[in-house]
């Protein structure tokens, strides 16, 4: 069983220039798809490959499988309009886990999240507490082109429901691309009793989204 609840899963193409604008997640369509690498920052090493399709967009929601190489199985992963996850497969939040990107965004926005989230299998619960603050507008790079893109930085908080002495915290810088509607690198470190335990980068390599 999985602990703790923000371990996120998270070819070469040409380069892509886009405008830093707002976030247009309304655009999202069924057979978009966007693959991460995840590197373990303390090695270099990629651990992962991951991969996100997305299956069906609702008024409320979007329904993705995600695959990870090595994996037994693709798990199905539902976000909100604004790529909050709302349900796992592991773990089910109410209203969900605040780590999206609420739209429009600006340079100084800023907002917080307080939800809960609850194991399936064990019921194990968990309380999750956090903020996020757009820092900056910056241009990255990856295997996947070159992008125009927003700088959120997130500060989060997770306890046991059962025992307030278990807790973590995450620290986590995600930048959000409006022109493929998802970020292209996220970083994010977890601290368990102010030990780290995990610090990772997931980075976009390659996508494609229907015309």
């Amino acid at each position: 069983m999985r602990s703790w609840l923000f371990l996120l899963p998270v070819a070469l193409g040409t380069v892509h220039q886009a405008a830093a604008q707002t976030a247009d997640v309304a655009g999202v369509l069924p057979g978009d798809r966007w693959t991460y690498e995840v590197t373990d920052e303390v090695t270099g090493d990629v651990k992962q490959t991951t991969t996100v399709d997305v299956l069906s967009v609702a008024d409320n929601e979007i329904v993705t499988r995600v695959t990870a190489r090595g994996a037994p199985r693709p798990l199905q992963v539902v976000y909100d309009r604004n790529w909050n996850r709302v349900d796992d497969e592991i773990w089910k939040y109410r209203p969900s886990d605040g780590s999206g990107i609420p739209a429009p965004l600006q340079i100084g926005k800023e907002w917080r999240f307080d939800s809960k989230a609850t194991h399936f299998q064990s019921g194990t619960a968990m309380r999750i507490t956090g903020q996020s603050k757009v820092v900056a507008q910056e241009k990255i790079t990856t295997e996947a082109g070159t992008f125009d893109t927003f700088k959120v930085e997130s500060s989060i908080r997770q306890i046991n429901a059962n025992d307030k002495t278990k807790a973590a915290k995450v620290s986590a810088t995600l930048w959000y691309a409006p022109s493929i509607n998802r970020w292209v690198r996220k970083t994010y470190k977890l601290q368990v009793e102010g030990r780290m335990r995990s610090s990772n980068t997931e980075e976009l390599a390659d996508y494609s989204r229907k015309p």
